[in-house]
This record gives C-alpha cells, sequence and structure tokens, in this order.
C-alpha cells in the first residue's frame, strides 16, 4: 500500500470515530464521549480533544433540560 491510502484509511477512521463519540457524548452518555475523547487523545487521533468539549456541553444541556421538566 501506499502512503496516499494508507493516509485515507486513517483520515477515515478519524472521522468515523469522532462522528460516533460526538453521538455518544451528546445523546447517550457524556462521561461515556469524554472518556472516548480522552481515549482519542492518548491515541493521537485528530480533534479528538473536541469530542471532550462536545461531551461537556452536551452534559450540561442534558442537565438543564431534565431540570426544567
Amino acid at each position: 500500500m501506499d502512503n496516499e491510502t494508507i493516509e485515507k484509511n486513517e483520515l477515515y477512521g478519524y472521522k468515523t470515530y469522532n462522528i460516533f463519540a460526538y453521538i455518544i457524548g451528546l445523546l447517550l452518555s457524556p462521561l461515556l464521549g469524554v472518556i472516548m475523547g480522552i481515549v482519542g487523545v492518548k491515541q493521537r487521533k485528530k480533534y479528538a480533544w473536541s469530542i471532550i468539549v462536545v461531551s461537556i456541553v452536551g452534559g450540561l444541556l442534558n442537565f438543564f433540560l431534565v431540570s426544567n421538566l
């Protein structure tokens, strides 16, 4: 495999991981989203720090929505 193919596969892996982590962080469990963000940062995935931010924002939104019900 040449370097271009490997880079495309890595980019696809980063995007898939990030999208999956965003969905988990926003909808299912903000704590799990933060954990996935930390794991992503340790594995040097691109933009994994943003997963942590989105998960924290998602947790705050969930808290405010639940407390207003």
